[in-house]
């Protein structure tokens, strides 16, 4: 795995603050669906932690969560967002990460593997840390998705697999689908265990952070039953 220059992800930490705007209610609905596929306690990794946020609703469900991030930024953050929970924060890269003997019940790579040139390597990394019964879960953004999909027909996009200006401002490789995210998974010796969507989005973040509650979290719902057109996708898997 290459390592991303330091100082660029101090820059994306300065400028992409998760407090701000929809992107807290985002990542709640994205902890609800990891909620529904992760152990109910136990031991756990959250890698590439970001802010924090979501952090802190893992560790509020019982587990105990060892949170990791290359940006100091991020790190400082997440300390202050889960004061007093379950968390241990450590400022490392993933390919520098050391867990000694320690095992884990679950590693969550939650909007992660998209910026990573080989994210087959990563995934192996996490099954290495598991201990019997562990599960990777990831969260990646969908590229069959709602609001894409619109971005073709108002000629935003050229395809719907194609990187916009959102994608390219943070460093985005590539968006998924479910099959070719399961497709890592079994390249890294993963067995899919289950997979589905999160969120229907028919308006852009700024839009989205307007909607009252209850459409939101019918949103939601529609993500679960309709994954094929989903914001952002996941898929779980265990050591084959």
């Amino acid at each position: 795995m290459t390592k991303p220059p330091l100082d660029f992800l101090e820059e994306i930490a300065e400028h992409h603050d998760q407090s701000a705007g929809f992107t807290p209610r985002l990542i709640e609905i994205r902890a609800q669906a990891l909620d529904d596929v992760l152990p109910r306690g136990g031991a756990i990794i959250d890698l590439g932690c970001a802010d924090g946020i979501l952090t802190g609703i893992l560790a509020r469900g019982g587990r105990q969560v060892l949170a990791v991030d290359a940006s100091a930024r991020r790190v400082e953050r997440t300390r202050a967002n889960t004061k007093g929970l379950p968390v241990e924060v450590v400022q490392s890269f993933f390919e520098d990460l050391d867990v000694g003997d320690r095992r884990f019940d679950a590693v969550v790579l939650a909007c992660i593997l998209e910026h990573l040139d080989d994210p087959v390597s990563l995934l192996r990394r996490c099954a290495s840390w598991l201990a019997d019964g562990g599960v990777v879960a990831a969260v990646v953004p969908h590229g069959r998705s709602l609001h894409r999909r619109a971005g073709v027909h108002m000629g935003m996009l050229p395809n719907i697999e194609a990187l916009g200006e959102a994608d390219d401002a943070l460093d985005h490789k590539r968006v998924y689908t479910i099959d070719m995210l399961s497709g890592e998974f079994a390249a890294a010796g993963l067995r899919v265990t289950g997979s589905g969507g999160i969120l229907l989005k028919p308006l852009p973040n700024s839009k989205m952070a307007e909607l009252p509650p209850a459409l939101i979290g019918a949103y939601a719902a529609l993500g679960r039953e309709l994954p094929d057109l989903a914001a952002e996708i996941w898929v779980t898997g265990t050591p084959a």
